[in-house]
């Protein structure tokens, strides 16, 4: 989960300084300019990739609610009250905590029971 936030910050610190480059437009920077685009189009692809993956992985819960903890969770990192605010009603952290881990377990179950068949 933490790669994913990770990559994202590489990203920006590569953009930063790739932008950081451009401005000065010295000799030496056209080499390096170049390696740090290859360096964050590479991490940017696996970003993308890996963000779709996590995405798929979430979407297949089917409930829109669980869609947005897991998302939310998995994804942005947001805390469990952050969560329950996105949910509104009468969500709390606690309740929105609780029902993650239910379903990781329903889940792990799930996984499970296919392994032996």
């Amino acid at each position: 989960m933490k790669s994913l936030y990770n990559l994202k910050q590489e990203i920006e610190f590569l953009g930063n300084r790739i932008s950081k480059l451009r401005a000065e437009q010295t000799d030496d920077a056209d080499a390096e300019l170049a390696q740090l685009r290859r360096h964050k189009n590479e991490n940017a692809a696996r970003y993308d990739g890996e963000l779709e993956r996590r995405n798929a992985a979430t979407r297949a819960f089917g409930d829109s609610q669980l869609y947005i903890i897991f998302y939310n969770r998995l994804i942005d990192f947001k805390s469990w009250e952050e969560i329950a605010g996105l949910l509104g009603g009468r969500n709390t952290g606690n309740g929105v905590k609780h029902r993650y881990y239910d379903n990781i377990r329903k889940l792990e179950e799930m996984l499970a029971k296919t392994r032996r068949i």
